[in-house]
């Protein structure tokens, strides 16, 4: 199992980085901040197994433009609080830690911009808070009824494997969080550009975090055993951006379109040359794409 270590904060960064824990509900959250405390707040969702640093390349351009970032490590995941309990990890609860983010925050809309499973909670918070949301940008992540539905039938079900094996008991967690096996490691690894070590150290300090492994296992298993409230009826309001890579292993771009066909107004771009890594792996793309349609600060 990883060794449990500090936390870093990167020096790479020449933004400043405010790090504040912040009580929403039943938990505690580790959040960064960074950017103008008068910007516009822009609240930026980590998937899995990463943490806030995923988003290292975005920080500076948001930065520069004025927007004030939002960065938390999720519930499970770093220093963030890890309940016990697979129910603890439901969809419902993930966005209330964000209702409960923003009301603490005295922030009453947000921009939101969300990868992987951090998109999975943007598309169910925007779905079912459309008021909190003003606009978000969702990079290679599913909406959950879709995503659910092509999990059931040729090619997804193959794809998604991974996500049947975690759903068994303790043998997932200990081949995840062995460091023999590097699970983790190949996992962020499968992308077509490789993450440096420095970004790798940043991982796994989180990852070794007591009890991170089996909370971020917690996820998956909560999104097939656990049943959330319905969302509202039509389509999803917050104007929407999907962000997609064409050669993403885990996700098939058919689903980007599947998710954007829920909203009543939302925009598919397909990146040529990346794969599920996309802020890392196509940075440049990425952030001209979210400079472009969150707005002027």
């Amino acid at each position: 199992m990883f060794a449990a270590s500090a936390v870093p904060d990167p020096s790479a960064l020449p933004t400043p980085i405010e790090v504040r824990r912040i009580a929403v509900g039943d938990v505690t959250l580790e959040v960064r901040f960074a950017g103008p405390v008068d910007g516009p707040p822009v609240l930026c969702l980590h998937g899995f197994p990463q943490c806030w640093w995923a988003w290292r390349q975005q920080v500076e351009p948001l930065v520069a433009a004025g927007y004030r970032l939002i960065l938390p490590n999720q519930r499970g995941y770093g220093a963030s609080d890890k309940p016990a309990g697979i129910a603890s990890y439901r969809l419902d609860v993930l966005v209330a830690d964000l209702v409960g983010l923003l009301d603490a925050l005295g922030i009453d809309r947000v921009r939101v911009v969300a990868h992987d499973w951090g998109g999975l909670v943007a598309w169910w918070f925007a779905h079912t808070q459309p008021a909190r949301v003003e606009r978000q940008v969702i990079l290679s992540a599913p909406h959950p009824t879709p995503f659910l539905h092509a999990m059931r039938r040729p090619p997804q079900v193959f794809k998604s494997w991974y996500i049947y094996y975690f759903q068994l008991p303790w043998l997932p967690d200990w081949a995840v969080g062995n460091r023999t096996l590097r699970t983790l490691e190949y996992v962020v690894q499968t992308g077509l550009v490789k993450y440096p070590e420095a970004d790798l150290d940043v991982f796994r300090a989180h990852w070794a975090q007591p009890g991170t492994v089996t909370a971020m296992l917690n996820w998956y298993r909560a999104f097939l055993q656990q049943d959330n409230a319905p969302p509202p009826p039509g389509p999803i309001q917050p104007r929407t951006l999907v962000l997609w890579g064409v050669a993403d292993a885990a996700l098939g771009t058919e689903l980007a379109h599947a998710s954007a066909a829920l909203c009543a107004d939302a925009t598919v771009e397909i990146i040529p040359g990346a794969g599920h890594w996309i802020p890392h792996e196509a940075p440049d793309f990425v952030n001209d794409r979210l400079l472009t349609f969150l707005g002027a600060p």
